[in-house]
């Protein structure tokens, strides 16, 4: 019994050999291409990261800058209602000493009345 072929593979044999060889290299390219995907999508997240990163470093930045600008302008109304409550202060006792003398200019115009109705009688 000679297989008639000389001794290879049948056909068949041959035949699912170089396809699972073929799948093997097709793998090996697919494999080495989603390698390939997968490293650039790590050096793109590394990247997203460091921009997550400097994002925050800024937002706390700006963040503090936004603080010291609140409390600059919380001094500044400080200072202005301050200056304000000085002012009507200052007019008020202004106004109170006007009216002090008027009364007193009245009074003593009163009592010199009086003084002088009193020497009369």
């Amino acid at each position: 019994n000679v297989p008639q072929n000389g001794g290879a593979a049948p056909q068949s044999v041959q035949g699912g050999a170089q396809a699972a060889c073929c799948t093997c290299s097709t793998w090996r390219g697919e494999r080495s291409k989603l390698l390939d995907e997968l490293a650039e999508a790590q050096a793109q997240l590394a990247e997203a990261r460091k921009a997550c990163e400097a994002l925050e470093r800024d937002r706390s930045a700006h963040r503090k800058e936004a603080e010291d600008y609140v409390e600059q302008m919380r001094a500044k109304l400080r200072r202005a209602a301050r200056r304000i409550l000085r002012t009507a202060a200052e007019e008020t006792m202004a106004a109170l000493k006007f009216m002090d003398a008027k009364w007193n200019a009245r009074l003593q115009h009163e009592l010199s009345e009086l003084k002088q109705q009193s020497s009369l009688s």
